[in-house]
């Protein structure tokens, strides 16, 4: 007992009553008794996976920036992710995953830079298989001045992944960014 609280000792205690590994990560300041929950689970940045295949529509863009490419602005406040996905209106991007990946995690956001705009966006996420036959898995709704979206969307089966973006007004092409994939 220290100034009026009772210290036990953790490995000691856990010892006697279970088999259990017993973990300190300094970083976290956090004890962990039994497997920690972040073992086993590999996260990888989109950018760098290859792009199976890019489908642009007509005129449009369909490209991954990283570092200073990939900022952008929300009514004055800079953005600086790690990497975003820009896609222009009905183009889409097609990664070959092969079943390796758990999830794909982001957030997502209307970039605007005028109080009352009204651009709106659909980010959507298809399986596709080997005959190229498409299967919506999830898909985002967007609006200018709404909070970033966590975008969190479960892979597991998915050999083929296409990644669809549906936007009005061209000047506030939507960001999907810090964009990673997991595996277990």
């Amino acid at each position: 007992i220290y100034d009026g609280t009772t210290y036990l000792p953790v490995r000691a205690l856990t010892g006697m009553l279970t088999d259990k590994e017993v973990a300190w990560d300094q970083e976290s300041q956090t004890v962990y008794i039994g497997q920690r929950p972040d073992v086993g689970i590999k996260s990888v940045p989109i950018d760098e996976l290859e792009i199976y295949q890019n489908n642009p529509s007509y005129n449009a863009v369909s490209r991954v920036y990283t570092g200073k490419d990939a900022q952008f602005t929300v009514m004055g406040e800079t953005y600086s992710p790690f990497n975003r996905i820009v896609l222009t209106s009905n183009s889409s991007q097609l990664y070959k995953l092969d079943s390796n990946y758990d999830s794909i995690h982001g957030k997502f956001i209307i970039p605007f830079h005028d109080l009352g705009n009204d651009s709106s966006a659909t980010l959507q996420f298809y399986n596709v298989d080997q005959y190229g036959e498409e299967t919506l898995i999830k898909e985002y709704d967007a609006k200018a001045g709404d909070a970033v979206i966590d975008v969190d969307v479960n892979l597991q089966g998915c050999n083929f992944l296409k990644i669809k973006m549906e936007h009005w007004h061209e000047d506030n092409t939507p960001a999907f960014y810090d964009v990673t994939l997991t595996t277990a």
